[in-house]
């Protein structure tokens, strides 16, 4: 993951997948809490107050810190982030939700397969 910007309420990062995303959550102790995907789109409540929307489409990530950042800001730039891709086809849709869930579960068995 590459830091591409950094602003008032949250930092941008490229990826290559959700995968980074997983990684760098473990790296820094923000472990996934739970995600929701809407248009290709995941809104992640990480541990630490901290919480991130995964574009799918473009693989970018913002992470934000809820101490610092109001809640109702971060889920209206979710929907604004989601409302972008409302004209894709559901199947499209769905296709990026399974590939980046997929992508997850692959490192998450790579990482116990390397605590035994």
């Amino acid at each position: 993951m590459k830091e591409i910007s950094s602003h008032k309420f949250y930092e941008e990062y490229r990826t290559k997948g959700l995968g980074d995303v997983y990684t760098f959550g473990e790296v820094m102790n923000y472990h996934f809490g739970s995600s929701k995907w809407v248009n290709g789109v995941a809104f992640i409540e990480m541990s630490g107050n901290i919480f991130g929307i995964f574009d799918g489409w473009n693989q970018k990530f913002y992470l934000f810190n809820k101490v610092n950042t109001p809640m109702d800001w971060i889920k209206r730039q979710f929907v604004n982030c989601y409302s972008k891709y409302s004209d894709k086809s559901e199947y499209a849709k769905k296709q990026i939700a399974d590939i980046n869930e997929y992508s997850v579960k692959k490192i998450i068995e790579a990482q116990r397969a390397m605590d035994y």
